[in-house]
């Protein structure tokens, strides 16, 4: 049920990238930080990645309901989410590192093979 509104538009351009990609990570992580208002790094070639964003998505955030940083979980869930739809069968961890709303500059997350 988390995961409603990473079904409405995220799954579709993971989906559309990894199509795009042929499946291979470290490109799909490049082809991910085009898209408007991500951005990515390759820490490792295929083991882990960085996703930032330079400003908060959230709808609850920028509609003014939710200012609390409990809500960047819901963030790192729904990363993991859409990676899973997309790359079944591969096991990885998402970890939350900073976020906008505990007054970090931006909001990083990072990707890695488990």
């Amino acid at each position: 049920p988390c995961a409603r509104c990473a079904d409405s538009c995220p799954v579709g351009l993971y989906k559309k990238l990894w199509a795009q990609s042929q499946g291979e990570p470290d490109a799909f992580f490049q082809l991910l930080g085009t898209a408007v208002g991500i951005r990515t790094e390759v820490l490792e070639p295929g083991k882990s990645w960085q996703i930032l964003y330079p400003a908060c998505g959230c709808d609850l955030v920028t509609g003014g309901y939710v200012r609390t940083p409990a809500i960047c979980e819901c963030s790192r869930l729904g990363i993991a989410y859409c990676l899973g739809r997309v790359w079944p069968g591969h096991r990885f961890t998402v970890t939350k590192e900073k976020t906008i709303l505990q007054g970090d500059a931006c909001c990083c997350f990072l990707v890695a093979l488990a």
